[in-house]
Formats: structure tokens, sequence, C-alpha cells
């Protein structure tokens, strides 16, 4: 079903079927029609246009092979490594005829050219005579060495197959994830992209919960990683200590609390106390006893705030009243 699903969105966008319909777009109708979130439906919509240049995928999806979540996941990366793939040739090719793109110049028009560098001797060009006479063999030798440089990307996307068929969605995630960086041809760009989208939203869910969540490149996750795993270890093992078992999550939520000065609840607390945790320690919290020192002197300096990528812009994130429901 979700294979007929996802095969089926690109037809819905091609047809127009979403116009007869009255809906504002393709994505639109999806969503409505699948009662699922535009979010969804877009990755739904993107995962589908991608399909037809991905056999190996979709015959995983034909076979129920694949979940909608794995097929996203394996379509994405493997699109990107194709585009990858297409550009190291596209590179080859501009390198191999001077920066004329291959089309446009065939070997028996230059067959004579002074000057081109691939036929008889040049008229006031040195190079010419040199590169004419093994100029077939060497562009040929050139696009073979750049096919063994460049990841194949049918063998990429096979690669990622076999991790959606043995691995879980997370790993898989993972897998695509650096796939994606890998192809990325301009990571420093991407980087300021994310910079200037950057966003934490706060809302007050239908649960009765507060939510967070934070988007920002990869540099300042990793800052940030930094200082919450030591965290996070010491509550991890605080609580084999306590023979509690507790979700690797919950012991980071409270690693987060501590870093942010708030202490955190752990097993001796009220659900609906505030403030430092048990024994009045004000914030670095039972489970993780000298956790602060221990985390400056693990190299992250939390006191210092995280640099925008370079050409970024600079700012902060400001208060907002807190919407309820979760963001779109």
């Amino acid at each position: 079903m979700e294979g007929a699903q996802l095969r089926l969105a690109r037809r819905v966008e091609q047809t127009g079927a979403w116009r007869r319909h009255g809906a504002a777009s393709a994505v639109a109708y999806l969503a409505g029609e699948q009662g699922v979130t535009t979010a969804a439906a877009r990755q739904q919509l993107a995962t589908s246009r991608a399909l037809p240049k991905l056999d190996a995928t979709d015959q995983a999806l034909r076979r129920g092979e694949l979940s909608a979540q794995q097929a996203a996941a394996v379509a994405a990366a493997a699109q990107a490594a194709a585009e990858a793939e297409q550009r190291a040739r596209q590179a080859a090719e501009r390198e191999a005829t001077g920066g004329t793109p291959e089309n446009e110049t065939s070997d028996e028009a230059d067959a004579g050219q002074p000057g081109t560098g691939r036929g008889g001797a040049s008229g006031g060009d040195a190079g010419g005579a040199s590169a004419g006479s093994a100029s077939g063999e060497d562009v040929h030798a050139g696009r073979e060495d750049e096919r063994h440089e460049t990841p194949d990307a049918r063998e990429t996307e096979q690669q990622l197959l076999d991790t959606a068929q043995h691995e879980s969605v997370s790993r898989l995630r993972e897998h695509a994830r650096r796939t994606k960086a890998a192809a990325d041809p301009d990571p420093d760009e991407t980087a300021r992209r994310i910079y200037r989208n950057r966003r934490l939203q706060r809302w007050n869910d239908d649960g009765g919960g507060y939510s967070l969540f934070l988007r920002a490149t990869l540099a300042q996750g990793a800052r940030i990683d930094a200082a919450l795993q030591p965290l996070i270890d010491q509550y991890v093992q605080q609580a084999r200590r306590d023979n509690r078992f507790e979700p690797t999550e919950a012991h980071a939520a409270d690693a987060l609390m501590t870093l942010i000065g708030l202490g955190s609840h752990n097993h001796t607390h009220h659900p609906n106390e505030t403030g430092g945790s048990a024994g009045g320690d004000g914030g670095t919290g039972e489970g993780a006893p000298g956790a602060q020192s221990e985390t400056a002197a693990d190299g992250a300096d939390t006191s210092q705030p995280v640099d925008a990528p370079a050409g970024g812009t600079s700012g902060g994130v400001c208060g907002a009243p807190l919407p309820r429901g979760s963001p779109s």
C-alpha cells in the first residue's frame, strides 16, 4: 500500500489532478487525502519523483521490502549520489575538451585545427602538437580515472538498500546523511544556508508537556553534543548504580537541564517540582556529580557563543509566547 501511494504521488502532480479537486498544490492535495502533514506529503512527493531514476529502490518498494520512511531515506541519498556522479562526469568532460561542452565539440572537427590541443601542429599554440597524438587515449583514461574516484551511484544505492534491509531506520538515516554530505558540492554554502534558517521552536504539547525543536548547523550540533555527552554518560552510570532503567533520551533531558543550570529531576523528585535537584546542589544534579567541571575538562567551553558559519548572519533566538500544538 505504501509503495503504491509513493508511486502514484508523482502522477497526481503530473496530471494536475489536485487542481480538479480545488487543492492549492499537489502537496496540499496529498496531505488532505491521506491525513498527513504537509511535510510528510512533501517528502512523499520528492521520493516519488526520484523513483523513476532509481530502479533498484523502485523494485524493492514494489516487492514490499521498504517502508515509506526507508524509501524516502534511500531515495534522497541515492539521488544525491547520482547527481554528484553526474557533476564529476561533466567536470571530466569539460577538462578533456578544454572547457567546451562535449556536445559542441567532436574529435573529427578538431582533428586538424591548430590550437585545439587535439590535432596537428598548432600555429602558435605550443601545447597543441604535444597533446595531439595521444588525445583520444588520454581523454578516455582521464574519464576512467574519474569513474574510479567517484563512487558509483548504483553501488551507493545498493549499499543503502542493504542497510535498510539489515539495520534500523535510525542507522539507515545516518548512512543516508553521510552519503548526502559526501555528495554535497558546496558544504560551506550548505552550512550557511542552514544557519540562515536556524530555529528553536518551543511549544506546550497536547499531552500536557513542554517540547523543543532545534535546527542548527552540524558544527553547532557537534559543540552541543560535546557538552551534553559527558553529562549523559554520568546520568547513565548513576542510574545503573541505583538499579534504575530509563531510556537514554531521559538521561539526555536531565543532561540538558543540568547544562543550562536548572538542575534535573531525578527519581527522588516529585514530577511537579521545580528548581534544583535533590540535596540542594542547585544545578549539578544528583545523577551527575561534578558534571560541570568534567564537561569543561572535556574541551567544551559552553560559556562561549557558538560561531556562525563564514558569511552567515549574526543574531540569537528571542523569546516568544508558547503556542499550543506542535510546529508544522
